[in-house]
């Protein structure tokens, strides 16, 4: 066969296989229609009406494809979404369970310590607990499998959250503890990992597989 007639050949294999770009190509998005496309604080781009969400830094998704969490730095919160599995969809959850903050943003979120500025976040792979890192340190919360609602993690004034100095015995104390930039859990469920901005440590933890302390 002449070097031609071989790219004819190839040509005419190409435009069968591929007729016209008749099909999207594979990994192209297609932003769901409407307000399922998108939730903004107050309601814009034809998006769903959202709250907490001044300064979205990071989200994350539970293992089990229930929920959504959304670190938002300037709202100093946790935005929190229900996931619809038939299309994709994100939908916060009525106030206060749509999220959770340090003073519980006037009465429209939940209350927990040490989640001021949050930058990061991370489900654990069993779906019991949100570890959510930010300029205080990092914030235990503990999640509902049902539901995907946080709560403060409990047991104790220090429970809950780790912080460098224990904010004033309300915290355990870290070494290495500062604003936190990056956090993680391990596959296994055993352990917690923090990288922090400023004194350049990774920081590491045993975690508690019962209770997720």
């Amino acid at each position: 066969m002449t070097r031609s007639a071989a790219a004819a050949a190839c040509a005419g294999f190409l435009a069968f296989a591929v007729p016209g770009g008749a099909h999207a190509a594979i990994g192209d998005l297609t932003q769901l229609t409407g307000a399922l496309g998108c939730t903004h604080n107050v309601n814009s781009f034809g998006c769903a009406p959202g709250t907490s969400l001044d300064q979205p830094e990071q989200i994350a998704v539970s293992a089990d494809g229930k929920s959504a969490y959304v670190a938002s730095t300037s709202s100093d919160a946790v935005a929190i979404f229900d996931y619809d599995p038939a299309d994709g969809s994100l939908t916060q959850k009525d106030n206060p369970d749509g999220c959770i903050s340090p003073d519980g943003s006037g009465g429209t979120c939940r209350i927990a310590k040490a989640l001021s500025g949050p930058h990061d976040l991370a489900v654990s792979p069993d779906g019991k607990n949100v570890y959510v890192g930010g300029f205080d340190g990092l914030a235990i919360l503990d999640r509902d499998p049902a539901t995907g609602n946080l709560s403060q993690q409990p047991g104790g004034p220090t429970a809950g959250c780790v912080t460098a100095t224990g904010s004033g015995g309300t915290c355990s104390t870290g070494k290495g503890i500062g604003v936190i930039q990056g956090v993680a859990v391990s596959p296994d469920n055993d352990n917690v990992y923090v990288v922090t901005y400023g004194n350049d440590t990774v920081a590491t933890f045993d975690r508690d597989e019962t209770t997720g302390a």
